[in-house]
Formats: C-alpha cells, sequence, structure tokens
C-alpha cells in the first residue's frame, strides 16, 4: 500500500494519505454514519473533538490541510458551520464537499412559548428519517468515488439502515407505551426534531442557557 506525507508548515505533525478514501466530518453523528459505511475501506477522521463547543469552533491549520486533502468532506449546516464556507472558499480542491442540510427535511427552530423562529433548527441528526436521508446520501458518494467495492459499502449500508429502523420502531412503542407525560428541557433545545418526529410533548423551563436564567413558571 502506498502512502503519501503532507506537512503543514504551521504544524509539524504529518498528515499521511494512503490509498484509502479520506473522509473528514465535522461533528460526531456524521464520523459515526462514514465509519458504519465505510468500515475498513476508508480512513474516517473528525474536526471537532468530543465536548468542543461547535458553535465557537476555529479550525486549526491542520484541520485546513485535512479538509483540503480528503476526498470527501462532510458538515452539518447552519450557523455554527460559518466557519466552513471561509475555508472552502480558502482552499482549492477536488475534495467532494456534503453539506448535510442539503439532504435533510429540515424544521425551523422554536422559542420557550413554541413561536417558530426565523433560522432552521441545526440538530437535524435527532430525526431518525433524516439520518436515513444522510446515511444514504454518504453511501452513495462514497460508493461513486470507489465503485470497485460497491458491494461492500452496500451491504454496509443496508445493515446499518436496518438498525436505525429498529431504534425507530423502539422509540414509537416506548412513545405510545408512555402516560404521555411533556418532556422538561432548558433552552436552547437540541431535540426538536426527535420530539416532532415521536409526537412528544416537551416544554422548556429556563429562557436561555446562562447561570443567571431563573425558571419560568
Amino acid at each position: 500500500m502506498t502512502a503519501v506525507t503532507v506537512f503543514s508548515s504551521c504544524n509539524t505533525e504529518p498528515i499521511t494519505k494512503t490509498d484509502k478514501l479520506s473522509i473528514v466530518t465535522t461533528i460526531y453523528p456524521y464520523y459515526e454514519f462514514a465509519r458504519e459505511i465505510a468500515g475498513d475501506k476508508a480512513r474516517v477522521t473528525q474536526l471537532i473533538p468530543p465536548g468542543a463547543e461547535i458553535h465557537s469552533f476555529e479550525p486549526t491549520p491542520k484541520d485546513i490541510l485535512r479538509i483540503k486533502n480528503a476526498d470527501i468532506f462532510i458538515y452539518n449546516g447552519g450557523e455554527s458551520d460559518e466557519w466552513v464556507e471561509d475555508v472552502l472558499d480558502s482552499i482549492e480542491s477536488d475534495v467532494k464537499i456534503m453539506c448535510m442540510f442539503d439532504y435533510a427535511d429540515l424544521i425551523y427552530e422554536e422559542d420557550i412559548d413554541h413561536n417558530r423562529g426565523d433560522e432552521y433548527d441545526e440538530h437535524i441528526w435527532t430525526s431518525i428519517l433524516n439520518d436515513k436521508k444522510l446515511v444514504k446520501a454518504i453511501s452513495g458518494e462514497i460508493i461513486k468515488l470507489d465503485k470497485p467495492n460497491k458491494d461492500y459499502y452496500s451491504e454496509k449500508t443496508d445493515s446499518y439502515l436496518s438498525l436505525l429502523d429498529y431504534y425507530d420502531n423502539s422509540f414509537r412503542e416506548a412513545v405510545n407505551k408512555s402516560a404521555k407525560k411533556p418532556m422538561i428541557v432548558a433552552d436552547r433545545f437540541p431535540l426538536l426534531y426527535f420530539v416532532k418526529e415521536y409526537g412528544i410533548k416537551y416544554e422548556s423551563a429556563f429562557p436561555g442557557c446562562t447561570s443567571e436564567t431563573q425558571p419560568s413558571i
């Protein structure tokens, strides 16, 4: 297997490219999808570390180099990913860009009184129906770039879609058996797609995510 080592002028740690597909994602859900589809046929990298604040993330020169040298770059879309557009405008690359907003059914944010906001809610991966669409889209692009392994990717994709179907059915069964009590959460509410999908009522206890807020009455 051949390998090429690429160095960043701002970071001496090498980034090694192999003959495997290189897939770079911004956040964990798409890292998980790509890893489940590609298995050992691709190198999948997640840029934003677990637990990091995605809304204030700033890519390092090494992160930008990873995107430039990738075969597929997957990001979410929305306000939290505004930095992505700046990065993509600054590099010249043949990387396949996938904005997950382009493949999902989007819904608008809601405030604590359930009034519709002006922006789309970014947490599209909390909908399993969306997840199935995103998995199929990612799988399709991977197969386009590595057709000799099409059967392998298709089998892995079908297996993962079956797992998502299992979770979907399990959630629906649990909701149908519940006492229909509302879910109490704090704003900013990250599960709007989830509760809409399963018909779960919810209320927000706080008007905002700061230590100075008090629960509403």
